[in-house]
Parts: structure tokens; C-alpha cells; sequence
């Protein structure tokens, strides 16, 4: 169950995985579905927190995919913006993310964001529920970016699991059709993040989350990113 533009990008994704993926960090789709470039806001945010020391190596770039590299920090915006959101979540909710919750990622990206949570000292089981042609470039990436504890911690899954404690969907969830995502919320795990866009091939995302923040099991912190234009997060705490 997938909205058409996600099923052209699968067919994209599929001729590039069988060819050299030493660079993936340049591919087109790569750039133009998951590969942000953020304002220096989210960078400034980070270095005004108490543990910047620790934030800055956790932000330094593992050397896969080819990315262009800040010279200083040796990182690149992705793995900042990133960074930038589990800061957030963990600031509005008090909830931090080392500890060994069962999280499930819907859409996970390259992998990118579940290499950073195990870096950041993540102890639980972390699920990515996702299309078939995504998973497999998770795995390789993910199998050359982390330790092999890490790695049997994480199941890559095309079927959307009964159970999880934490869900995460950075511009994800926002990109699947309402049935979908109704299923999603229904899981009722103990925390969401959420980031989204205002709108999606004509869905309109913020009419949908606010159906969200009706559920009063939730204590919900919606908020406009302020230098993302028309970009929201939505973290829940379940009460």
C-alpha cells in the first residue's frame, strides 16, 4: 500500500542498487527524498547544548555513501538534521533515546537515522518497516556503518509490526495514504515522533495530524519548524 510516486522511486532505487553504490550519497533520488541540507539553525541548536562534546563526535560522518563533508566537524547536513531532531523530541518530551524502548522506524531512509540512535547509545530492538528496494539499502549501509551487536538488533521488515514502543516517521508517515497511517496510529506505542510537511500531492498533512492530537490518551507537542517553511513535528507522550 503505497502512493504512486513511492512506487516510480522503487523502480528508480532498484536499477541504481545494481550498480556502484560506493557514492548513493549523490544519486538523484537520494537527494531529493532523504538527503536534506538544513540552515545553519540546526546546527547552532545543537552547539548551544550542555553536552555538545559528546553531540559533536556523535554527529561526525561514518565515511559511507560519499557525502560532502563539513572540513571542521567532519559531518554533513543529513546526520545534523538528524541530530537536530532527536534533540528536539528528547527537549519537548524529557524522554531520552539511550535507553531499550522497541522502536519502529516507518520509513527509514537510507538507515541513517537508526546508525545515529545506536550511536547515541540506543540498547533495544529497532524495527524499519519499509518497501522491499529501501530495506536492502538500509542493510548495506547499516552492515558497513555498525557493529555487529547493533546490527542484530534490527529487523528490516515489509510488514508492519503488532507492537512498539516508540514510533519514529520523519516525513514518512506524512507521504502514505490515510488508511495507512490510521494503522500506524493505531499501535498506540508509549512516544511518536513525528516530522511532516504541510502538504503531500495534494493530502493535506496538517487537517490530518490534528485528528491526532484529538486523542487525549497523548500529550502532544505540535510545532511549526520555524526555518522549514510549511514543516511541522508532532511528538506524543502517551499519559
Amino acid at each position: 500500500m503505497e502512493m504512486q510516486f513511492w512506487t516510480d522511486q522503487r523502480e528508480t532505487l532498484r536499477q541504481l542498487l545494481a550498480g556502484d553504490r560506493e557514492r548513493f550519497l549523490h544519486w538523484p533520488l537520494i537527494i531529493g527524498t532523504m538527503f536534506y541540507l538544513p540552515p545553519p539553525d540546526e546546527l547552532q541548536y545543537l552547539q548551544g547544548l550542555p553536552d555538545w562534546p559528546f553531540v559533536r563526535d556523535l554527529i561526525k560522518d561514518p565515511g559511507v555513501g560519499g557525502a560532502d563533508l563539513d572540513p571542521v566537524l567532519q559531518t554533513n547536513g543529513n546526520i545534523v538534521h538528524h541530530a537536530y531532531s532527536i534533540f528536539r523530541f528528547e527537549h519537548a518530551t524529557g524522554h531520552h533515546l539511550d535507553g531499550n524502548d522497541a522502536v519502529l522506524e516507518i520509513g527509514g531512509g537510507y538507515g541513517n537515522f537508526c546508525r545515529l540512535l545506536m550511536k547515541r547509545g540506543f540498547a533495544g530492538s529497532y524495527t524499519i518497516y519499509d518497501l522491499p528496494e529501501f530495506l536492502q539499502l538500509q542493510e548495506w549501509y547499516l552492515g558497513r556503518t555498525l557493529a555487529a551487536d547493533a546490527r542484530r538488533r534490527i529487523t528490516f521488515t515489509t510488514s508492519l509490526p503488532a507492537v512498539a514502543d516508540l514510533i519514529i516517521g520523519l516525513w514518512s508517515i506524512s507521504e502514505m495514504p490515510f488508511d495507512l497511517r490510521d494503522r500506524i496510529k493505531a499501535l498506540a506505542p508509549k512516544y511518536f515522533l513525528i516530522g511532516y510537511q504541510q502538504e503531500f500531492f495534494g493530502l493535506d498533512n496538517v487537517d490530518y495530524f490534528r485528528r491526532w492530537e484529538r486523542d487525549e490518551d497523548y500529550r502532544w507537542t505540535h510545532v511549526a519548524i520555524p526555518h522549514i517553511k510549511d514543516n511541522y513535528y508532532l511528538f506524543g507522550v502517551r499519559k
